[in-house]
C-alpha cells in the first residue's frame, strides 16, 4: 500500500462530507469510505461527483444545480484582464527590540534592522 494511501484515507474519513460522498461498505474497511491509491484518483472521484451534482435539484427549487450555475455565470461577467493588488502595504519602523508593528501584531525581524523602516506586504 503506498504511503500516501493512509493519509488520503484518513483525510477522506476525517471530513464527514467526503466520507459520506465516498461511502461504500463493500470495500470492507471499518469506516466504509472508499479507498484511493493516489491523490490523482481522489481528484478524479471528486471531479466526477461535482459533474454529477450539476444534475441535482435542491429541495424546494425548480432548477437543477447546473441550471442555476448557468444563470449565475451570465451575471458574473469576465475576469479583469490585468492583475490587481490583493494586498496591503505598510512601512513600520523597527523598534529597539527588533519588532515590526503591522496592524495590531508585532513580528520579529533581525536585530540589525532596529531603528530602520521596512516595507511589509499583508496578503489577504
Amino acid at each position: 500500500m503506498p504511503a500516501d494511501t493512509d493519509f488520503l484515507r484518513s483525510y477522506v474519513t476525517s471530513y464527514p462530507t467526503l466520507a459520506t460522498t465516498f461511502n461504500d461498505a463493500s470495500v470492507g474497511n471499518p469506516c466504509g469510505a472508499q479507498q484511493v491509491s493516489s491523490i490523482e484518483e481522489l481528484n478524479g472521484l471528486l471531479e466526477e461527483a461535482c459533474w454529477r451534482d450539476l444534475g441535482r435539484t435542491i429541495a424546494g427549487q425548480g432548477e437543477t444545480v447546473g441550471q442555476r450555475r448557468e444563470q449565475e455565470r451570465v451575471l458574473l461577467g469576465e475576469l479583469p484582464r490585468e492583475r490587481f493588488a490583493t494586498w496591503e502595504e505598510a512601512t513600520p519602523r523597527i523598534d529597539a527590540t527588533a519588532l515590526a508593528p503591522v496592524r495590531r501584531n508585532r513580528y520579529s525581524v533581525p536585530a540589525s534592522l532596529a531603528g530602520l523602516r521596512i516595507r511589509a506586504r499583508i496578503e489577504g
